[in-house]
C-alpha cells in the first residue's frame, strides 16, 4: 500500500456522487442561511472514500500480527515477504518513513498518512473519526449522516423546516421546486430525487434532505 503512494488520488469528489454543478447550487443555500441566521462559516473536510480507508484497514491489520493496534519492525519486515537481505534492507527503509514519531512502531495514523501522503493530518485524523464507527465498510448515506457535526446538523434541520411549507415533515417535489425555482431547474430537481430519494416518493424525509445537503459540507 505504501509503496502505491504517488498514485493515490487526491480527494474531490462528493460524497452523494451529485454533479459539481448542483453541489455549487447546494452551497447557496447553505450561505444563504448563514447570512439570515449569521451562522458561522462552516468547516470543509477532505474525506478518504470508503473503499480506499478500509481497503488501508485491513492492509494494517494483516500487518499487525500481534492485534496490538501497533506495527512494530519485524512484524512490518514479515509482511512485505522480506526473505533476502536486500529486501529487508528496503522494507526497514520504508519502515524508517512510516514511523513519524520515531517510536520503533507505527500506529493507525502513522500508517494512513504513508498511504494517503497527499492529505493533510487533520483530514486523515477526520476520516478516523468518522470511520471508525464502523465495523464494516458503511454505505454512502451512513458516512454523511455520521460526519455531520450537531451544529451541521441543526442548521441542515432549519432549512429543512423553511422547506416543509405544510408541516407534515417531508419536503415534497413541489416544495423544493417553488422554493429554489430561481436556480434550480428541472434537471437539477430530477437529479436531487433520483440521488437522494430512496423510498421513491417523490418526497424528502429529514434524513434525506440531510443527505443531500451534507454533500454541501464534504469539501
Amino acid at each position: 500500500l505504501v509503496t502505491k503512494n504517488p498514485n493515490i488520488r487526491r480527494l474531490g469528489t462528493t460524497r452523494t456522487r451529485i454533479s459539481e454543478a448542483l453541489r455549487k447550487k447546494i452551497s447557496l443555500v447553505v450561505t444563504e442561511n448563514h447570512r439570515k441566521r449569521g451562522a458561522p462559516h462552516v468547516r470543509h473536510y477532505n474525506l478518504i472514500p470508503r473503499s480506499e480507508f478500509f481497503e488501508a484497514k485491513g492492509a494494517f491489520d494483516k500487518l499487525d500480527k500481534n492485534k496490538d493496534g501497533r506495527i512494530n519492525a519485524e512484524e512490518f519486515t514479515i509482511g512485505f515477504s522480506a526473505k533476502t537481505a536486500t529486501v529487508r534492507k528496503q522494507a526497514r527503509a520504508i519502515y524508517t518513513h512510516v514511523d513519524k514519531d520515531f517510536s520503533g512502531t507505527v500506529d493507525f495514523l502513522e500508517f494512513l498518512q504513508a498511504s494517503f501522503p497527499n492529505i493533510s493530518k487533520e483530514d486523515i485524523i477526520y476520516a478516523v473519526e468518522v470511520y471508525s464507527k464502523f465495523e464494516v465498510l458503511p454505505t454512502q448515506k451512513d458516512v454523511c449522516l455520521t460526519s455531520l457535526t450537531d451544529a451541521e446538523k441543526e442548521e441542515i434541520t432549519a432549512i429543512f423546516r423553511r422547506f416543509d411549507v405544510n408541516g407534515d415533515g417531508h419536503v415534497s417535489y413541489q416544495e423544493l421546486k417553488e422554493k429554489m425555482i430561481e436556480c434550480w431547474d428541472d434537471a437539477d430537481m430530477d437529479e436531487v430525487f433520483k440521488t437522494c430519494d430512496e423510498d421513491s416518493n417523490q418526497e424528502l424525509n429529514l434524513e434525506e434532505f440531510m443527505f443531500l445537503m451534507a454533500d454541501y459540507y464534504s469539501k
